[in-house]
């Protein structure tokens, strides 16, 4: 997570205790994460709505683009070509944590599957009993680790998940709101892991001054209502504005929130 996320999910939860709201910590573990994101590429990848996509796609004798094409060559990989794939990504590439992500990115077959999603489900009970038991109403989060992503790295950085697919697992609703902006003392980035995503990160914070700083709001299953709401009072509080159209959003009266 980059300086600005950081001070962002501060300045937020100082917003939401001036309000009157309890903050209370909430941890979400790295096995956790883990588990989310392998239920989703699981799912991602035997979804039989994708599939047909997909062959339609190559019947069509459309191209796909450079990231899109390049998982799809890991999913239908062979043994053979899978492990060497693995190969790469870890010990040439250096990208340990993508080798991670993508361990459920491969077509199974249908005993597997139903016992992987029988997995999925187990997970979603526990982590929901987690959330009830905790007594929290919504949970303030990154969406992403970086405020965006330059054009070049949509790649090789649309695959950091971690953040987002919790939420498409469990089925609970969510919503992200503008906080505040990068300052320029927050254009740079390190981190534990030293690998290829490290890079792609220093590179995509630098010159990124000014640039919005969004935070992810989740609440607990069938609660829309109750995120919605929590959005608009926390934005009108923190008081952030757009600096692009701002004339022509007055023009239509839009309260954005």
């Amino acid at each position: 997570m980059t300086k600005s996320l950081k001070r962002g999910l501060e300045e937020t939860a100082e917003a939401a205790r001036r309000l009157g709201f309890d903050v209370v910590p909430f941890e979400i573990t790295e096995e956790e994460f883990n588990e989310a994101n392998d239920a989703f590429m699981l799912m991602a990848s035997n979804n039989s709505s994708s599939e047909m996509m997909v062959q339609s796609m190559k019947k069509g004798g459309e191209t796909f683009l450079g990231p899109i094409g390049s998982l799809l060559l890991t999913r239908e990989a062979g043994w053979l070509k899978r492990k060497l794939i693995d190969f790469v990504l870890y010990y040439v590439l250096n990208n340990k944590r993508q080798h991670r992500i993508m361990k459920n990115l491969r077509v199974m077959d249908f005993n597997t599957l139903e016992l992987k999603l029988k997995e999925r489900y187990d997970f979603v009970d526990r982590f929901s009993k987690k959330w009830r038991d905790s007594g929290i109403t919504v949970l303030l989060m990154p969406q992403f680790p970086t405020p965006a992503i330059k054009l070049e790295n949509v790649g090789p950085m649309g695959l950091m998940l971690h953040y987002s697919v919790m939420q498409n697992i469990t089925g609970f609703p969510a919503g992200v709101f503008p906080v505040t902006k990068v300052r320029a003392d927050e254009q740079d980035f390190s981190d534990a892991y030293g690998d290829a995503w490290t890079k792609f990160t220093q590179h995509d914070v630098k010159d990124s001054e000014g640039l919005p700083v969004s935070i992810q709001m989740i609440g607990y299953s069938y609660e829309d209502e109750q995120v919605l709401g929590l959005m608009k009072v926390l934005s009108k509080e923190i008081g952030y504005k757009l600096d692009l159209f701002e004339d022509e959003l007055s023009k239509y009266k839009l309260d954005l929130f």
